[in-house]
């Protein structure tokens, strides 16, 4: 288990924001909602689209599958690329395939758009888990993501049978734009050189960075989220 990591006083760090832990859960319960309301998703589309069953689970075990995917290219470039430029990139893209498939009922158009709307939505969800994961004490952070998916699963549940599904669609569409608009608040860049040695020069028992549990967290959950939705996409 990951303790939280102490840092010495004056030791700033931009990822213990409450803005910031605020806006990167809610940044990554957008990025769960379909998976939440996978149910709710598949009789909709089985009652109100016309698909078969079969036809069904593989539309959204595209999805899935393309969340898994963008959350692995994040993990190759979150270090090194501006992190709410992948933000964006991945806001676009589940935007985009999101409003595309208000016009588009062809099953296969459809499995590619579920697909390219989960890479988006996996972009944008590792960022924000990524975030979290740079806070001081990610312990605290990573609750409080649990506390929030509690209560957002039962909310997006309750009321997402009452929506038809271009509805749906358009829900997904707004929550992915809300994203971009609060972008800012999410760091650019992982802590820089000087911010990470004040952050050493308070741990005596670490002599290399590389060492530090906390250093390798990001990467974790990264995997943890991945191997998670994969093996939802087999089940």
């Amino acid at each position: 288990m990951t303790k939280d990591v102490p840092r010495p006083k004056g030791a700033p760090n931009a990822f213990d924001k409450w803005q910031t832990i605020t806006i990167a859960i809610f940044i990554a319960l957008v990025g769960y909602t379909v998976m939440v309301s996978f149910p709710v998703l598949a009789t909709a589309l089985v009652k109100k689209a016309g698909f078969s069953e079969v036809e069904v689970g593989q539309i959204w075990g595209a999805d899935m599958l393309g969340f898994s995917i963008g959350a692995i290219l994040v993990a190759f470039a979150v270090a090194g690329m501006n992190r709410r430029t992948i933000i964006l990139a991945g806001v676009v893209l589940a935007v985009a395939a999101n409003a595309l498939c208000l016009v588009q009922d062809s099953y296969h158009v459809m499995i590619a758009l579920r697909a390219a709307a989960g890479v988006g939505s996996g972009i944008f969800t590792a960022v924000a888990v990524v975030t979290l994961g740079g806070t001081t004490k990610p312990v605290v952070a990573f609750n409080l993501l649990l506390f929030g998916f509690a209560f957002s699963a039962a909310a997006e549940l309750h009321f997402l049978p009452r929506l038809t599904m271009n509805e749906i669609y358009i829900f997904f569409t707004i929550l992915a734009a809300l994203c971009a608009l609060v972008v800012r608040w999410i760091p650019a860049r992982p802590l820089n050189a000087e911010e990470l040695a004040l952050q050493e020069a308070g741990e005596d028992h670490v002599e290399d960075c590389a060492e530090n549990p906390a250093h390798h967290l990001p990467h974790r959950c990264l995997l943890y989220l991945y191997q998670y939705r994969w093996l939802l996409h087999l089940y």
